[in-house]
């Protein structure tokens, strides 16, 4: 992490420190979650470790793609694909916000608050947008439940809220889209309802499920895949556990969830599928070898609401393997 910071320093990008939580004001992401001191817990591109792969990786000449915890919006099919006949080769992440040009409009000691102007082309509806992204990202003290001997935790809450700057054209339906990123090694756990069948987004689905939850191991994966949960079987909390490594640790990110049909982002291998409020990547090592926690919040929609908030909460956990298996089992039975 310290290298990462000295890194980011030379290029004119520097973190801001927040306690325990390290943040990247030019692109908007947390990039250090430390429950203690120097365990990062997020997945950060191991080209940030020198000068020369952090200048390629912040230079706009390839995505942005610098790890932690990020935004974007949603839907993936009308923002990311120009040619739905060639998804993969038109697949670009839009620079508007990913890294977007965030700006610092408060800043505290466990606080800061950045917004950044959105311009977007919606490529299925054939229209363009204008939004203002706002995240405020705040330090939290402490779970408000007793830790085991010997845990150590460390968290945030982050609230993102997105204006519409004119009136929507009719059918675009943006949405606020979290995406949190882990390191190889570890476990990613969705708890579900009524042992809800996962929707393939694409790749060779490599998940194990039981009666409660799926589970994915996020060492690299021969194939990259998604899947998604549909809002009405998702409980809104997906954990990650590293419990082989030298200082074991376990990630929980918690957020609110909508009713069905306030959804709209779909799989673009096929559309027709239901929308999914919650989805889990895995890399194959193409970006970088890391799993994804990921969800969305409900739509903005044309003639409603121009404002839409969204507000999660992630949780860092170090400790005795035994310990955070039972802190574990706290979240996944709720």
């Amino acid at each position: 992490m310290e290298k990462y910071l000295d890194t980011m320093a030379e290029i004119g990008k520097p973190l801001v420190r927040l306690k325990n939580v390290y943040v990247q004001p030019f692109s908007g992401r947390v990039m250090g979650l430390c429950p203690r001191e120097a365990l990062n817990v997020l997945w950060l591109h191991p080209g940030l470790d020198s000068r020369s792969g952090a200048e390629k990786l912040v230079s706009g000449e390839v995505w942005t793609n610098l790890g932690g915890d990020r935004t974007w919006l949603s839907p993936e099919l009308e923002l990311f694909i120009t040619d739905l006949a060639r998804p993969m080769e038109t697949y670009r992440p839009p620079p508007a916000f990913d890294p977007g040009d965030y700006r610092v409009l408060s800043r505290t000691d466990d606080a800061i608050e950045m917004e950044t102007a959105v311009k977007v082309r919606f490529y299925r509806s054939g229209s363009t947008e204008e939004f203002v992204l706002n995240k405020r990202i705040t330090v939290l003290d402490a779970p408000d439940f007793p830790l085991p001997s010997g845990v150590a935790a460390a968290g945030y809450s982050l609230r993102c809220r997105l204006t519409a700057m004119t009136e929507l054209s009719s059918g675009v339906c943006p949405a606020i889209w979290n995406l949190l990123q882990v390191p190889g090694g570890g476990e990613i756990v969705v708890p579900r309802r009524d042992r809800a069948v996962p929707v393939a987004f694409f790749g060779r689905q490599q998940y194990e499920q039981d009666d409660s939850v799926i589970r994915a191991s996020v060492p690299v994966a021969s194939d990259a895949y998604k899947f998604g949960i549909r809002p009405e079987y998702c409980r809104g909390v997906m954990l990650y556990l590293q419990l082989k490594a030298a200082q074991p640790y376990m990630i929980v990110r918690l957020f609110d969830v909508g009713w069905p049909e306030d959804y709209c982002d779909v799989p673009f291998t096929d559309p027709s599928q239901p929308a999914c409020a919650q989805q889990i990547y895995v890399d194959d090592g193409s970006y970088g070898g890391f799993g994804e926690l990921e969800y969305h919040s409900p739509v903005m929609v044309a003639g409603g609401e121009s404002c839409i908030t969204d507000v999660c909460t992630t949780w860092a956990f170090s400790g005795p393997v035994e310990s955070l298996r039972q802190l574990a089992d706290r979240f996944i039975v709720g």
